[in-house]
């Protein structure tokens, strides 16, 4: 049958016809295509997020790699005052006795037992002082400590900081360099898994920093939001769902719990600062204060 021996009636609902299966053809089409679009990205973000991880990856494996030195000091009872422990210089001590066994000598202004410090940790000092809290006759004997090299040392060894590289363009001089590769050499540094990365809490020093701190710090404010949240959201959310009546009150308390989500953390630790701290005196802790917030 024709479009000729259509009547007028029959023509129009072919017309509809074919205008609607143009319609929904189009419609599958846009529809393919905005599954496309979704899945590509998807991937896309996946990528992003595979290359922000390798980066992370890349970069910052060395964290969890340590150098450490063993070195054997001499205390001697002319440089340690028992009445003052805390006055004596033991990180200096430290460094002469890793110039002793390198078979080198202080000059009269004291520069090479200065950058031997600036590549020793100053925990070997701190080990020193409290083992001679705990046990006081070790003054005068030849001790042994085991401690990290400072972060430009580490460094030296990760091979980040190179040899190649012109003196005013690195932290360490060449002799430093020149310690750094007898120790070595001597086996008196050796490298492993970083223990103190996950045993210590921040410091101003970096071979000394750890995350333990970071990490229990923000557990115990999670166990303070958990603990006032958990019970005054729940409740709160029930009686508003379920038995509160529905009136401008109750639309304007949501209305507001849903503006909240929008709200920068900045806002609420300003507010945070401003009643807790300066109005309320609560004591300056971060988990309970950051729970609170």
């Amino acid at each position: 049958m024709t479009d000729a021996a259509l009547t007028p009636a029959q023509a129009a609902k072919a017309r509809a016809r074919a205008q609607a299966e143009a319609r929904l053809k189009r419609r599958y089409r846009a529809e393919t295509r905005f599954r496309f679009y979704g899945r590509a990205a998807i991937f896309l973000a996946l990528a992003f997020l595979v290359v922000l991880l390798g980066r992370i990856g890349t970069q910052g494996y060395s964290t969890f790699v340590d150098y450490r030195i063993s070195l054997p000091v001499e205390i001697s009872a002319d440089r340690v005052d028992m009445a003052d422990l805390g006055g004596s210089n033991f990180n200096l001590m430290v460094a002469e006795s890793a110039l002793a066994v390198l078979g080198e000598q202080d000059d009269p202004y004291g520069e090479a037992s200065a950058e031997m410090m600036a590549i020793l940790s100053g925990d070997l000092g701190f080990q020193i002082l409290d083992r001679l809290r705990e046990d006081p006759s070790l003054v005068g004997q030849t001790i042994t400590v085991q401690g990290p090299m400072k972060a430009n040392a580490s460094l030296y060894y990760k091979g980040q900081i190179s040899r190649d590289t012109e003196i005013g363009g690195r932290l360490l001089s060449d002799r430093q360099l020149d310690w750094l590769d007898e120790l070595r050499q001597r086996d008196m540094v050796s490298g492993g898994f970083n223990w103190t990365f996950l045993s210590r809490s921040d410091s101003t020093e970096p071979e000394q920093a750890g995350v333990l701190g970071a990490v229990v710090g923000s557990a115990m404010m999670l166990l303070v939001t958990a603990l006032l949240a958990a019970p005054i959201g729940v409740l709160a959310a029930t009686y508003l769902e379920e038995f509160a009546p529905k009136n401008r009150w109750t639309d304007l308390i949501e209305v507001n719990i849903n503006n909240l989500a929008a709200v920068p953390s900045i806002i609420y630790g300003l507010l945070g600062l401003a009643v807790f701290i300066n109005w309320l005196a609560v004591p300056r802790s971060s988990p309970l204060l950051g729970g609170l917030v």
